[in-house]
Formats: structure tokens, C-alpha cells, sequence
């Protein structure tokens, strides 16, 4: 994931950058799937996407979406734990909460994530604030997301 500056408005945003040309098929398939599934829903607690572009140079899809400024929960478990600082209760119930109203919204279009993990949810800050504690989760990489057959289940 890269952090990019779009010219025209100094505006930030996060760039993934996927290598097509050498993908099979079902590879290939999985990240145009992303972004099928990213531009599909709007939720407060999902990232944000915003552009995709395939760059015909280098056969690279790039995926434009909002920028985590507090980058991602596993980060910041591993930082904590380098400080041994803590977590609050608050913030531990917070992120819990944050990421089952992203799921559930995607459940609502029949879509499941299929990879929650620290490193899938990302960390925004929720007031102009250099605090670390102030932030707000969302889901990301929905690269091996699927949506449901007429039943709402997936054979995986």
C-alpha cells in the first residue's frame, strides 16, 4: 500500500498496487473482484474506494482508496506492545463494534470478507487530533471476498 498525493487538490490517499501480468486466472479474477466489491459499498466503517485504473505499462491495477492515517490495527498492536502501553477497554469495545457494522453492511449485499484479520482493519483518526487513541476502524482488502450464492452461502 502507498501513501499518494493526488496534484490537482494536495489530497492523500492510499494506492494498492496489484500485479496483474503475472496473476493466473483466478488470481486475476479475485482483484478485479476487490474492486467490484469496493465500489459497491459505502459505509462508514469500510474503506473508501475512490478510483480504479489498470496502469498499461507496467500491467499494474491500481486500486485508489481513503488513507488510513493511523495505518492499521496489527501496527498498532505492535507498537503498543514495543511501549508496553495498553489498550482501554473503551477502545478495544470501539474497534469490535466498528468492524461488525462494516461487516454487517457488507452481509446486507450479500458479500463476505473472508480475511479478517489486525491487518485488515484500518485506523482513521476521528478529529484533527495528534493523539493516537482518537481513531475510527473500517474493513479493507477485500481481495478474497466473496458474495454469496441465492442461499447467502458460499462452498469454500
Amino acid at each position: 500500500m502507498l501513501k499518494v498525493t493526488r496534484k490537482a487538490d494536495n489530497q492523500v490517499y492510499a494506492l494498492k498496487k496489484v500485479n496483474i501480468a503475472q496473476m493466473n486466472a483466478k488470481d486475476r479474477e479475485n482483484a478485479i473482484n476487490e474492486v467490484r466489491i469496493l465500489a459497491s459499498i459505502t459505509h462508514p466503517n469500510i474503506v473508501s474506494y475512490r478510483e480504479a485504473f489498470v496502469d498499461a505499462q507496467s500491467q499494474m491495477l491500481c486500486i485508489v482508496m481513503t488513507f488510513a492515517d493511523n495505518g492499521d490495527l496489527l501496527q498498532m498492536i505492535q507498537e503498543r506492545k514495543t511501549l508496553q502501553v495498553y489498550f482501554k477497554e473503551k477502545q478495544v469495545w470501539r474497534v469490535l463494534i466498528e468492524c461488525v457494522h462494516g461487516l454487517k453492511s457488507m452481509h446486507d449485499i450479500s458479500v463476505m470478507h473472508r480475511d479478517i484479520k489486525c491487518a485488515n482493519i484500518f485506523l482513521f483518526k476521528v478529529i484533527e487530533s495528534t493523539s493516537k487513541d482518537l481513531f475510527m476502524a473500517k474493513l479493507g482488502d477485500m481481495n478474497v471476498s466473496k458474495v454469496t450464492g441465492p442461499q447467502g452461502l458460499n462452498y469454500t
